[in-house]
């Protein structure tokens, strides 16, 4: 009986691992879209937005986590701000005001049996008329009771990543530099 449980237990496992999940599409935080309206009503355009290819994807256990937006999570947060921008009144294509962004760090750990994490970096730059007049670098972590279960594990995992990017966004907009380079 023994055996046929570890059997059981080991084909379980191999049906967790090797999958490819997609993380959950970007929500506008309603802090978030305060922030921005405080700010003032000047538009900015979203601009480029790029990431090493290593961290256009995640792997933990196994598994893959990919972007919803072109399986890329640079373009994740060029979609997030965007909606972020766009729920606020701010966004405008051909706004003289433009944000660009490098991701530089994009870490899933849920190897552990009983914590998961998630740490997300970038670079954030302004640019209005021809100058750089903001370049700052923000990050957001989250770490979450995990599970050894990959049934538990992995769901917790890949819907962290939403508020994990809320609150990278959170950090952005808090930021009053950022704020009146946008102005």
């Amino acid at each position: 009986m023994k055996h046929i449980m570890l059997a059981g237990a080991v084909l379980s496992l191999g049906l967790m691992s090797g999958c490819a999940h997609v993380v959950p599409p970007y929500q506008e935080s309603v802090e978030n879209v305060t922030k921005l309206e405080r700010g003032g009503t000047t538009k900015v355009k979203v601009g480029e937005f790029t990431a090493d290819a290593a961290l256009q994807s995640l792997h933990s256990r196994g598994n893959t986590f990919k972007s919803p937006y072109k399986e890329s999570f640079s373009e994740y947060l060029h979609e997030a701000l965007q909606l972020e921008l766009a729920r606020a009144g701010r966004l405008d294509p051909n706004a003289g005001i433009r944000v660009d962004a490098v991701l530089q760090k994009n870490n899933l750990d849920i190897s552990g049996f009983d914590i998961g994490s998630l740490e997300i970096v970038a670079q954030f730059s302004v640019h209005k008329n021809g100058m750089v007049t903001y370049k700052q670098v923000k990050s957001a972590r989250k770490e979450w009771s995990s599970s050894f279960m990959g049934a538990i594990a992995i769901p917790l995992a890949r819907d962290a990543y939403p508020s994990v990017m809320t609150q990278l966004l959170g950090a952005l907009f808090a930021d009053a530099q950022f704020i009146n380079a946008i102005r």
